[in-house]
């Protein structure tokens, strides 16, 4: 059987490379991470990563590989988030870095937030390298060089203190010379947790402690609100379409009781992407806030507790990339529950208008 050219010439620069590495004259290269990444343009259409990778060639002779290919992707859980590779360079005798581009993926961010939610809002995060190279006419792969970190964000943990700041008690109706006129609601304790969360969804629970110290039953209120997060409204729920899962059957709070209320607000997870994109954009930074009120609708009237809302405002940073440390910060929420103070301003007459108001609506249900 006849030999090719092509053949020979690969066999000869096999031979050629064995013999050099035998007589300690060559060395295999070696590779690693310089910088893991740095986002850069970051745009609707397009976010992308700069990474530096480092290569150490020992040999001491020149032996020059050229075609020299070298991918990089950034995985975090399984995820394959960044993805890119930069063709046609050569590495030299010595040391030196490469610039690598890479994109990321837009479409997998719903999947790699399910995953770091449902891991405990945990991300493992591993940064392979993998590399070809021509000497000659022979491709020699380079096994991949793989960088690794962990990603965590606490941002249930604030949340969580979001809710708890509702606790107080509340005046349904309003307050004349001091005292207290129509029913009143007590928000003994409050806290929120992740429920399930799919690459499609997310739930966040929201618990409350109510205690009704009226003498007589008041309804059960419903919960309104959003979280925004660098402008972008995540979630957003109205009383109509937030879902008690946990309370009693009759939706009534007895007189001198306390019940456990458990609310399930669900998240649209296409709208992670706005939000990672503003996250990027400010060095892996955020800045958050959760309005929230406990609502009443009743006979066409709607009564919100407080009227304002409570307006809780937090941060966090993360460190994907940058070269930073991960934090948050619960910054405290505005809580304006109706004080004797601001009820003493009120005209005897706006008092009067209020009450019947609620005397009609309440009264109406509870008989």
């Amino acid at each position: 059987m006849a030999i090719s050219k092509i053949e020979i010439a690969f066999t000869s620069a096999i031979i050629l490379a064995a013999s050099l590495a035998f007589l300690g004259l060559t060395q295999k290269p070696k590779f690693g991470v310089a910088d893991r990444g740095d986002w850069k343009t970051a745009n609707q259409q397009n976010v992308t990563v700069q990474t530096e990778a480092w290569i150490q060639n020992p040999s001491r002779v020149t032996v020059n590989y050229s075609d020299v290919s070298i991918s990089y992707r950034a995985i975090l859980n399984g995820v394959i988030l960044v993805e890119g590779k930069r063709k046609g360079i050569s590495i030299k005798k010595g040391n030196q870095t490469k610039t690598i581009e890479s994109k990321l993926i837009h479409s997998r961010i719903p999947e790699w937030w399910a995953r770091h939610i449902r891991n405990g809002e945990k991300s493992d995060l591993q940064i392979p390298l993998s590399v070809k190279a021509k000497t000659g006419p022979a491709t020699i792969p380079f096994h991949a060089i793989v960088y690794t970190d962990t990603v965590e964000t606490d941002l249930i943990s604030v949340m969580d203190q979001a809710v708890k700041n509702t606790q107080g008690k509340y005046n349904i109706g309003t307050e004349i010379a001091g005292y207290e006129t129509g029913p009143q609601i007590e928000v003994e304790d409050g806290a929120a947790e992740w429920g399930q969360t799919t690459p499609e969804m997310t739930n966040m629970l929201i618990d409350l402690e109510i205690r009704n110290p009226n003498s007589y039953p008041i309804p059960v209120p419903g919960l309104a609100g959003d979280v925004q997060m660098n402008q972008v409204k995540l979630l957003e729920w109205e009383n109509s379409r937030t879902e008690m899962i946990s309370g009693p059957q009759d939706r009534t709070i007895a007189p001198g009781e306390t019940e456990e209320l458990t609310f399930r607000v669900t998240m649209d997870n296409d709208k992670i992407d706005d939000w990672f994109l503003s996250h990027v954009k400010q060095n892996e930074s955020t800045q958050a806030q959760l309005n929230m009120r406990m609502v009443f609708e009743i006979q066409d009237q709607r009564i919100e507790l407080p009227p304002e809302g409570i307006n809780c405002d937090f941060s966090f940073q993360t460190a994907i990339l940058e070269d930073q440390n991960s934090s948050s910060n619960f910054q405290g929420c505005s809580n304006p529950t109706l004080t004797q103070e601001e009820t003493q301003n009120q005209t005897d007459e706006e008092a009067e208008e209020n009450q019947s108001i609620v005397n009609e609506t309440v009264g109406g249900v509870l008989g």
